[in-house]
């Protein structure tokens, strides 16, 4: 129920932005929003290699203003062979940091991981 935003009256948002890891955009992976109010849906968006780090979370989707956990999934650095199935990571690696939603960022939000 929580994930389909069953459990709150509050307006889900349309949240664009860009990650970056280190400083470069997120060739790779996912990026996951978890409310510190437990009565909001989660949100996350894939990024797919062709995207530059940016994504774009639909007002369906999307999450609710306030603040949050996210974390940062980076599947892959590369596709420089795509025939071989090699271009995934060992291991993704998971970043995490916290953040705020406003009315004045979810257009234009950056999610900067180290």
């Amino acid at each position: 129920m929580r994930r389909n935003g069953f459990l709150t009256s509050t307006p889900r948002q349309e949240l664009k932005g860009s990650v970056t890891v280190n400083g470069d955009p997120l060739f790779w992976g996912w990026v996951t929003f978890y409310p510190s109010n437990e009565t909001y849906p989660v949100a996350n968006a894939y990024i797919g290699w062709k995207g530059k780090g940016e994504f774009t979370i639909t007002a369906v989707d999307g999450p609710c203003l306030g603040n949050y956990r996210v974390e940062v999934y980076e599947v892959a650095t590369e596709f420089n062979d795509p025939k071989s199935g090699a271009y995934s990571m060992k291991d993704a690696k998971r970043y995490e940091t916290t953040m705020e939603i406003t009315e004045s960022n979810k257009g234009d939000l950056t999610v900067n991981v180290r």
